[in-house]
């Protein structure tokens, strides 16, 4: 999981102009001051990066940004 873990971690960083430090915590995507058209573009970004299909009622449902790694991994696994 550490893999998809640094390719969120740089996809959010490059995509929404985060400093690295601020990840370093495992924060919400609330408290990353995420509104709900940064969180549908986190879910296209991650749909175009990963190739599976995330919803952005997901993200919404996730508490930080470990929970989104595991959403992640479970949406890879399942797409093998």
């Amino acid at each position: 999981m550490s893999d998809i873990r640094e390719r969120l971690n740089a996809l959010m960083i490059a995509k929404f102009d985060l400093e690295p430090g601020t990840l370093a915590d495992d924060p919400t995507l609330e408290s990353l001051d995420f509104d709900s058209l940064a969180i549908v573009q986190l879910a296209a970004a991650m749909e175009r990066e990963f190739g599976v299909e995330v919803d952005d009622e997901n993200l919404t449902e996730a508490t930080t940004v470990s929970d989104i790694v595991e959403l992640l991994g479970d949406r890879l696994s399942a797409a093998r």
